[in-house]
Order: structure tokens, then C-alpha cells, then sequence
């Protein structure tokens, strides 16, 4: 009984700080609003919270506005928009880097307020001219900006669209991929490997492994930590890498204190904090997806594998894209409608091939662009499995977008009624056959 109150009051507390929290940032964003509705001049430095958006006749970026207004909208978020041909010097530039800027502060509209309010965002900045570009001032954004782009310049021989579809799969950059291979990776439920799935933290560190098992435990756990921040610095702080990172450092930190955790209780650690660090999250789809995926996979991959026929490697793949797809569903169908049926083989099928895609595509990467002045033939050598992977991933992509059976609203309750109907038909018989729980532990591996 007391373990329960505990475990009530905790999450109680838990959700009244949640909620102050989530207030709070509210609050600063509808003063910055409020600012923005009277309108200012801006001349001076911004910071590029995140990499430029090209679009047909003008360029976005999310900035970190400077000493605005006597300092009311110093660290505020905006929105800045240049048109052309002013719109030319934000395509050079990414996170991190510094511009001088003249234009205006103006308020949103309507539903791009409501759309950018839990992004932080409060006010439009319209730039009539960049005057100056300078590198980002923090060691994290300058190595994450290095790393960036050493990997994606071994894309550069790649030709269209599996350059783009690489660099989705490495860093999450998706701008050079035309709309039609992106239709079809949504179509196909595989979106999730071109947004860096939280996997690739895992694959990162799965990388750099050989090195860290060379140093201490100390000297692991610090190494370990670089690494989980620079990856994430270097994906622009994805809400689904920003999960499996806190995830990542929460495992670090019970393996350096000698407390190993279950799947569970890292996941429960990593994701309570995050929010209460940024309780927007909750509104993030992307995060909402991740974590959703982790918890299914965490709790019915194995019991799923262990009844599903066939040989080992083939029944993890199904049962984790099984237990990930079933958890998604609720988030999916009251945002997108439906469900696509595609993604089970679909996911089954291009999982497998994300992790010597992203392993090797990095390191490959990074040696082609060091090997492409001096020997450009060896350079080009080690990108062919690279380009092989990608077109792989995409022609999977390709033809199971054409499977055209989805699952809706209805169509999921059905499913669910009827996944209950045979469960407890299960347990019934289980009742009447107590040998039944014991065969299907036999076949457990």
C-alpha cells in the first residue's frame, strides 16, 4: 500500500510540474506575441535555430533573435522569412551560424501562430537583407556543424534522389529528396528512417563502440555522453533522437553507477525528463510517434516474436515492426485518418537495412570526403554500397506505397474487438488445458 501511494503521489507531482511548466513556456511565447503585435525594426545579429527551409520563391528558418527592442526579445524564437534574391544567403548556412540582419518584427498569422506556438514561436521576421555571416559561437554547434557536413560531402558524387535519401537516413536532412520518393516513403510507413529514427543513436554508438570499450569506465561514460550529444546536435535535435539520446544517457549513467535498468524504467527516466525540460514535446507528433514505437517495442516485441513462426531473425523483425506499428496506431489515425497495412512488410523489410546503412554510410562517408581530392576513383569506390542500400530502401518504399490497403478508425476497432475476442478465447482454453502456457514457454529461444 505504500509503495502504491508513493507511486500515485510521484506521478501526481510529476504532473503539476508538468503543467506550471508547460504554462510557463506558454506564457513566454504570448508575450513575445503581444510584442510582436506592435511591430518592430530589427538591425542586428540573429542566430539560426535550425537549418534554412528552401521553398519556391523564398527561404524560412526558426532564429534565435539578439537584443531586440531593449532587450525584450533577447533568446525569443521567430520565424524568418527572405524572399528573393535576399533568400540566397540563408541557403549557405545552417544551425548555429550567426547573420546581421535588417527587416522587421511582425506578428504571425493566424494558423501559422497556431502552428509554430508550441515550437516556441512567436513572431514573423521578415528580412529585407542579410549584411554579414559568421559561424556559430558554441564548440557543440561548430563540431556538429563539422561533422554535418564532412558526412553529407561524401554524398555529393551520389546522384539524385538517393543522395537526398542518404542524407535523410544520416542526418535528417531531407531537403534534396523530391516530393515524390518522400510521398512514397509516407505511403509506405517508412517517413520515420528519413526523420533519423531514434534507432540511429543506437547505431551511432554501435560505431564507436571498438573505441569505447578501449577506455576506462569513466573515460566510457564521458566518451559516451560526447558522442550521444554531438550526434543529436548534429540531427538538429530531432524529437525522436532527442528521445533515444535521453535514453542513451540515462542507460550510460545506470551502467557508470553499476545499476543496470530494465528496458522500461529508462525509457520511463529519459522521456519524464525530457518533458519537464521542454513540456511542449507532448504536442510533437514526431516525439509523440517515438516514444509510442519505443514502448511498443519494449513491451510486446518479445512476447510477439515468441509465437510468431519461423526462423529467429525473421520473427524479431516482424514482432518489433508488429509491436511498433500496433502502438503508433492510436497516435496515427485521429491525426492522419488511417493506417497503412504497407508498413508491416514494408518495415519488416527495409529495418534490416537501415543499420549497415547509417553505419557505413557514415563511416564511408567521412573517408570519401577526405579521400575525394587526393584519390577521387577510391573515394567513389567506397560509396557504392552506400548508393546500393539507398536504392534498395527506396525501391522497397516504391512498391509497397502501391499496396493499397489501409486501416481506419473503424476498421482498427474491429481489429481491436477482435484481438480481444481471441485473447480470451486463449485464456478460456488455457483454463481447460493447463499444459498450454508450458508449450508455448518450450518454444521460447
Amino acid at each position: 500500500m505504500t509503495t502504491t501511494f508513493r507511486a500515485v503521489a510521484l506521478i501526481v507531482v510529476y504532473a503539476a510540474a508538468v503543467a506550471v511548466l508547460h504554462a510557463r513556456a506558454s506564457n513566454g511565447v504570448q508575450e513575445v506575441e503581444q510584442i510582436a503585435q506592435r511591430g518592430a525594426d530589427v538591425d542586428g545579429w540573429v542566430e539560426l535555430a535550425a537549418d534554412p527551409v528552401p521553398q519556391s520563391f523564398r527561404t524560412r528558418a526558426v532564429v534565435r533573435l539578439g537584443a531586440q527592442l531593449d532587450g525584450q526579445l533577447d533568446g525569443a524564437l521567430a520565424l524568418a522569412v527572405a524572399h528573393r534574391p535576399e533568400s540566397s544567403a540563408l541557403n549557405v548556412v545552417g544551425a548555429g551560424d550567426r547573420l546581421w540582419v535588417r527587416g522587421r518584427i511582425v506578428p504571425l498569422a493566424e494558423l501559422e501562430a497556431r502552428r509554430w506556438h508550441h515550437r516556441h514561436v512567436g513572431a514573423l521576421l521578415e528580412i529585407d537583407d542579410v549584411l554579414d555571416v559568421r559561424s556559430p559561437r558554441g564548440f557543440l554547434a561548430r563540431a556538429a556543424n563539422l561533422v554535418r557536413g564532412v558526412v553529407l560531402a561524401g554524398t555529393e558524387r551520389m546522384p539524385s534522389p538517393e543522395a537526398g535519401v542518404v542524407a535523410g537516413f544520416l542526418v535528417g536532412d531531407t531537403r534534396a529528396i523530391p516530393d515524390g520518393v518522400i510521398d512514397s516513403f509516407r505511403a509506405a510507413g517508412l517517413s520515420h528512417l528519413l526523420a533519423v529514427s531514434g534507432a540511429n543513436v543506437a547505431f551511432v554508438l554501435a560505431l564507436v563502440g571498438p573505441g569505447l570499450r578501449r577506455l576506462g569506465l569513466r573515460g566510457r561514460f564521458a566518451a559516451a555522453l560526447a558522442v550521444i550529444a554531438l550526434f543529436a546536435a548534429a540531427t538538429r535535435f530531432e524529437p525522436s533522437v532527442l528521445r533515444a539520446s535521453a535514453m542513451a544517457a540515462v542507460a550510460a549513467l545506470a551502467a557508470f553507477l553499476g545499476r543496470p535498468a530494465s528496458g522500461m524504467r529508462v525509457f520511463g527516466i529519459g522521456v519524464g525528463a525530457l518533458v519537464l525540460v521542454d513540456p511542449f514535446l507532448i504536442h510533437s507528433v514526431g516525439f509523440r510517434l517515438s516514444c509510442a514505437a519505443c514502448a511498443g517495442i519494449i513491451l510486446w516485441s518479445a512476447p510477439i516474436a515468441r509465437r510468431l513462426p519461423g526462423p529467429e531473425p525473421l520473427r524479431e523483425a516482424l514482432a518489433v515492426t508488429i509491436a511498433a506499428q500496433v502502438a503508433v496506431t492510436p497516435v496515427l489515425l485521429p491525426i492522419f485518418g488511417s493506417v497503412p497495412l504497407a508498413s508491416i512488410p514494408a518495415n519488416a523489410l527495409a529495418v534490416p537495412l537501415a543499420g549497415p546503412l547509417t553505419m557505413w554510410g557514415m563511416a564511408s562517408g567521412a573517408a570519401a570526403s577526405l579521400l575525394d581530392g587526393p584519390l577521387p576513383e577510391v573515394s567513389g569506390l567506397l560509396q557504392v554500397p552506400t548508393l546500393l542500400l539507398a536504392r534498395a530502401v527506396a525501391g522497397i518504399a516504391d512498391r509497397c506505397a502501391a499496396i493499397p490497403w489501409t486501416v481506419d478508425a473503424t476498421a482498427a476497432w474491429g481489429l481491436l474487438a477482435l484481438g480481444c475476442a481471441v485473447a480470451a478465447l486463449r485464456k478460456s482454453s488455457r483454463r481447460l488445458d493447463p499444459d498450454a502456457d508450458h508449450r508455448v514457454a518450450t518454444r521460447a529461444p
